[in-house]
């Protein structure tokens, strides 16, 4: 029998000595200057204009709540589908975006068509959300409202222990006064949730969460009047990228 090699106390503790100064090294810091560096991975899904994806959706709807299972195929503004489906496979909704710029909403046996500019219907029943069809695909598909937090700085940065907060305030065709703000983790340097708030006599609140990919992959809604969505992609998969893109970006 081969002897066991003899255990030595020195070598454990020299190993251990070496796994202390990345254990207990401070989270890097997140200062004005950098912010352009910590952004840009998102900054990166505005060059994404197409992805298909599926996931779970969750509506309250003038007080009736409803969760569904859904898919979504988008490339560019102009060549959208989204369907909603019931818990037994069958087709609950289903709205599309064509070329002309029209949309189109099928729920059963109706067939409504929208402009984009229109805020967001489901056949005769006003959700009475504060987007128009474009700005409710963006949303829907993870994408921001606007690129306000990709091209200029923030208003002003705190720190609170393992976050950093970037404040961006001002107008917007959206949300008219608002306030953006973007989370990161000191730790890994990565942006965690960016969230608009609307908080005039409407007030609302939607946030993008867990992104990666083409884009965020929760994205929930809620605002005074009970109004409220929550979409969460199981998958997301992106089909082209690049300015070469049918239908354009978002």
């Amino acid at each position: 029998m081969k002897n066991l090699p003899m255990f030595r106390p020195w070598r454990w503790l020299v190993a251990s000595a070496c796994l202390l100064p990345s254990l207990c090294a401070p989270p890097p810091p997140v200062t004005k200057e950098n912010i352009p560096d910590l952004l840009a991975p998102i900054g990166k899904f505005n060059d994404v204009c197409g992805l298909k994806g599926f996931g779970d959706i969750r509506l309250t709807i003038n007080g009736q709540r409803a969760k569904a299972k859904f898919d979504v195929v988008w490339q560019g503004d102009s060549n959208f589908t989204l369907n909603i489906y019931s818990p037994f496979g069958g087709l609950l909704v289903s709205i599309s975006a064509d070329s002309t710029g029209a949309w189109t909403i099928t729920s059963g046996d109706s067939c409504y068509k929208k402009q984009p500019g229109e805020h967001v219907a489901l056949g005769e029943a006003s959700i009475d959300y504060p987007f128009s069809y474009v700005e409710f695909l963006h949303a829907v598909i993870g994408r921001f409202p606007d690129r306000i937090i990709t091209q200029k700085r923030p208003d002003s940065l705190f720190i609170e222990r393992k976050n950093a907060f970037l404040l961006w305030q001002g107008d917007s065709s959206v949300a008219g006064r608002f306030a953006v703000t973007a989370i990161i983790n000191r730790k890994h340097s990565a942006v965690t949730d960016v969230i608009y708030r609307e908080a005039g006599q409407a007030p609302w609140e939607l946030t993008f969460s867990s992104f990666g990919g083409g884009g965020a992959k929760e994205i929930r809604f809620n605002d005074s009047h009970s109004n409220y969505f929550y979409v969460t992609y199981e998958r997301i998969v992106v089909l082209k990228s690049g300015p070469a893109c049918r239908g354009g970006k978002v």
